[in-house]
C-alpha cells in the first residue's frame, strides 16, 4: 500500500488526542484532519481548544 492509498483509507475513521490543544497534540489533530479523520480532543486549555475548533472544521472534519 502506497501513502496514497494509506493516507485515503484513514478518511472516515475517527480518533481521539489527549491534550489537542498545544504543541504536539495540536500537530497531530490538525495532521489527523487533514486527512480527513474526526477528531475528539480535550484539554485543560478551554480557550485554546475553542480556538482549534474552527480550524479543524474549516479543514471539512467534526472535531468533539
Amino acid at each position: 500500500m502506497g501513502l496514497h492509498e494509506a493516507h485515503a483509507a484513514l478518511a472516515g475513521k475517527r480518533a481521539v488526542v489527549v491534550g489537542g490543544a498545544h504543541g504536539v497534540g495540536r500537530t497531530i489533530v490538525l495532521a489527523l484532519a487533514g486527512a480527513g479523520i474526526e477528531i475528539a480532543t480535550c484539554d485543560n486549555d478551554e480557550q485554546s481548544l475553542e480556538t482549534l475548533v474552527p480550524e479543524v472544521e474549516a479543514l471539512g472534519v467534526r472535531i468533539v
